[in-house]
C-alpha cells in the first residue's frame, strides 16, 4: 500500500474548506469612469451613471459617446441590470430579439486605452494613453 500525504490548507477569512471561487458570468461587473470603450460594431462609448426615474432603478450605465460626454448630453444606450445593451434610438423589431436590444451585452465592450480627461463640466478633449506617458 502506498503512503499517500493530503495536505491539508488553513481555511482563510472564514470560508469553508475546498471552497473555489466561482469566476463572474459575464467577465466583466463594473466600467471605469473616464475610460472610452467600444463594440465590435465600432461604436465608442463612455460610461456614465444613469439620472432619472427611469434610468437609474433599471440600469447599471448610460454609455454616451466622448462628443456626448464633451457636451454633457445624454445618451439612447444604456447597460440594463441584466447587463445586455439597449439601444433605445433604434427600434429592432423583427430581429427576433427585444424590442431595443442591440444583442450585445456589456462583456461585449472592449477597452481602447484611451482615456475622456477628467473635469467639473465633462470631458474637453481625449487622452490617449500613449501620449500621457
Amino acid at each position: 500500500m502506498k503512503n499517500s500525504r493530503v495536505i491539508r490548507t488553513k481555511s482563510r477569512f472564514g470560508l469553508p474548506s475546498g471552497f473555489v471561487p466561482r469566476l463572474q458570468r459575464d467577465g466583466r461587473s463594473t466600467l471605469l469612469e473616464h475610460n472610452i470603450y467600444r463594440l465590435p460594431d465600432g461604436r465608442e462609448f463612455v460610461p456614465i451613471h444613469p439620472t432619472g426615474t427611469l434610468g437609474r432603478p433599471s440600469h447599471l450605465y448610460a454609455l454616451v459617446s466622448p462628443v456626448q460626454y464633451q457636451r454633457g448630453e445624454r445618451g439612447s444606450v444604456y447597460i440594463r441590470t441584466d447587463r445586455r445593451i439597449f439601444d433605445y434610438s433604434v427600434d429592432n423589431i423583427g430581429s427576433g430579439r427585444e424590442m431595443f436590444d442591440t444583442g450585445y451585452a456589456m462583456k461585449d465592450l472592449e477597452r481602447t486605452g484611451r482615456y475622456v480627461a477628467k473635469g467639473k463640466s465633462h470631458a474637453v478633449e481625449t487622452v490617449s494613453r500613449e501620449t500621457s506617458r
